[in-house]
């Protein structure tokens, strides 16, 4: 009988789709005021949204030992230590390895103290975010995520502006070869050059969704 974290979706392509939908609403939530660089402020919606469709297995655990735990995003001046978006007080860092990392944790006892720390037990995504259409970025971003290890992997890159988008494409297919999990690719409009509150109130267009590696391709998500 399984009894650690599942997984709260059926269709790995259609999850991705609608956590980067949630993403965008995040950051019109936000306002253009709140983050200086749009980059930013994509990061830390991208946290919230996976973090929103995990957060009640993570509360479901014993109170101040969480079971999951959420890394991502950039801090803003205005934010306070103690509102570590992570959920771990023990691990004071924004980032883990990623742009965006879920991961379930399980609590141990220390050696001589009598009290728990979190260790990793099972990485649940690995998420890497370039949004400028530059090939040597993106073979950087996916090298990053052919070496770790977890259940899905999600790569998030710039629509290409070009008109015939299958060289592109194939070209981030050779280089994920080998990657192993359940590996997606999502294509969006980049936000090169423009303020986070244009880039929010743009129109997306449709977000293109795919399997890497050994998954056949699949077919895009409708926002």
């Amino acid at each position: 009988m399984k009894t650690g974290v599942s997984h709260p979706f059926i269709d790995g392509r259609e999850f991705v789709g609608e956590v980067i939908v949630r993403a965008f609403e995040i950051m019109l939530d936000y306002g253009p005021e709140r983050y200086a660089k749009t980059g930013d402020a994509w990061l830390n919606a991208l946290r919230e949204a996976f973090w929103e469709r995990y957060k009640p297995q993570s509360e479901s655990g014993i109170p101040g030992r969480p079971r999951i735990a959420a890394f991502g995003g950039r801090p803003q001046a205005s934010d306070k230590k103690e509102l570590l978006p992570s959920g771990l007080k023990h691990w004071p860092r924004w980032e883990f390895m990623h742009d965006v990392t879920l991961m379930e944790v399980q609590w141990i006892e220390t050696a001589y103290q009598r009290s728990q720390v979190p260790v990793l037990k099972r990485t649940l995504w690995q998420v890497e975010s370039e949004l400028k259409p530059d090939g040597t970025k993106v073979s950087e971003d996916l090298s990053k995520l052919k070496a770790g290890q977890a259940d899905y992997k999600l790569l998030i890159v710039a629509r290409t502006v070009q008109k015939d988008p299958v060289p592109w494409r194939n070209f981030i297919e050779h280089a994920a070869s080998g990657i192993s999990g359940e590996a997606y690719v999502a294509e969006i409009p980049t936000y090169a050059g423009m303020t986070t509150k244009d880039f929010c109130e743009m129109d997306k267009g449709e977000i293109y969704v795919r399997g890497l590696g050994p998954q056949q391709a699949v077919q895009p998500a409708s926002t």
